[in-house]
């Protein structure tokens, strides 16, 4: 499939010039009627303009993954550490050799980390998205690490 995507625009710029170099040579040893070069002109620019926007999609898609694959990184990162932070607070709720109040205090900390983390991962996403995080913050009434509300 990749190199189909790949194959295709060439092709079909390639078929463009190919046509376009056509008129051009035909047009020079004979004289074309209206209904041929209208028919040439139509192909032409079909195959350019089918080549062009399969190219510039790939393209594109190319670059996107290209600038956002950083802040995607960071985010995996981030989204392995809160998996961890729960999977020590599952590890310390069922720990029986600690009593309960220094449980809680320990949890208390873990989520106060798992919370930060997050403020992080929000932030590696406000670069890209400025505008769905502030609308997650609005929306969701988001606390910050100190547990206040963002106003």
């Amino acid at each position: 499939m990749e190199t189909v995507e790949r194959i295709f625009p060439a092709i079909f710029i390639f078929i463009s010039i190919v046509l376009t170099v056509s008129i051009g040579y035909i047009a020079t040893t004979r004289s074309l009627t209206e209904f041929e070069v209208v028919v040439f002109e139509i192909l032409s620019l079909f195959t350019a303009v089918v080549g062009s926007y399969i190219f510039g999609r790939r393209a594109s898609t190319d670059k996107i993954h290209e600038i956002i694959e950083p802040y995607a990184r960071s985010a995996f990162r981030r989204l392995i550490s809160l998996f961890q932070s729960l999977s020590r607070v599952a590890m310390i709720s069922e720990n029986d050799k600690i009593d309960d109040s220094t449980k809680v205090v320990i949890i208390k900390a873990i989520v106060i980390e798992q919370i930060a983390t997050a403020n992080d991962a929000l932030a590696d996403w406000e670069d890209i998205v400025p505008n769905s995080v502030e609308e997650l913050k609005v929306g969701m009434n988001l606390h910050d690490i100190r547990g206040e509300r963002n106003d």
